[in-house]
């Protein structure tokens, strides 16, 4: 619509989908990752709007969080529901539903699919075996899964790793007992909740249609 503020930017997090990001480089919008939180999506808003040279236009993780606006510092269900409303309306005054909107927009940009499991782990022992997988898959760092990896990052101790030639560079989030690997085809991350007894797996894949992008494919 042409309303796109100057030097706008989006945040989210390191396991929600990619699809964001190849919209924001359409659009010329600097597209910022964070860690799972929408505290740590709200930090960003602050920081940037503090520097007064950049206009924060929206927010979102993977586990059903937008905002957009910088009234507040968590997710907003109320404007959310407003935005898909007027989404809704703009769509079908172009003779379109919104699954024909999504459908437009993986032609463009590819077929995006994500997915998370939980791995539930009980009692004290859960606790003990909780750790002893992370550091398993931390220790094996590429060769943790039998698909190509790329890139290997340790979000704890602040490395990425080339899978290929072993280069290692720092990453520049706060440290977290995350893990996130790079693939071809997408990527995937595994770190332990913050509030239950469970270790959580993220996944994501881009593909040209949507049958190779399904997860049964995968």
């Amino acid at each position: 619509t042409g309303t796109m503020p100057e030097k706008p930017f989006v945040v989210s997090t390191i396991v929600s989908t990619d699809l964001a990001k190849a919209i924001c480089d359409n659009y010329g919008v600097e597209y910022i990752q964070v860690l799972t939180g929408f505290k740590f999506i709200g930090e960003q808003i602050a920081l940037l709007e503090e520097q007064g040279d950049k206009k924060f236009v929206f927010g979102f993780e993977e586990s059903y969080g937008y905002l957009a606006g910088t009234y507040a510092r968590d997710k907003d269900a109320v404007a959310s529901c407003m935005l898909l409303a007027e989404a809704a309306a703009y769509y079908d005054s172009l003779g379109m539903t919104l699954l024909d909107a999504v459908e437009e927009i993986y032609k463009k940009y590819g077929y995006y699919a994500e997915m998370q499991v939980s791995l539930t782990l009980k009692g004290e022992s859960g606790v003990a075996k909780m750790a002893e997988l992370m550091d398993s898959f931390r220790e094996k760092k590429g060769d943790a899964v039998k698909e190509e990896i790329t890139v290997f990052k340790d979000i704890k101790n602040s490395v990425a790793v080339d899978c290929k030639t072993g280069e290692e560079t720092p990453v520049t989030l706060p440290k977290s007992n995350v893990l996130y690997y790079e693939m071809p085809c997408g990527w995937f991350a595994v770190r332990p909740s913050g509030t239950e007894p469970k270790i959580k797996f993220y996944f994501g894949i881009c593909d040209k249609t949507s049958m190779d992008a399904a997860w049964d494919k995968a």
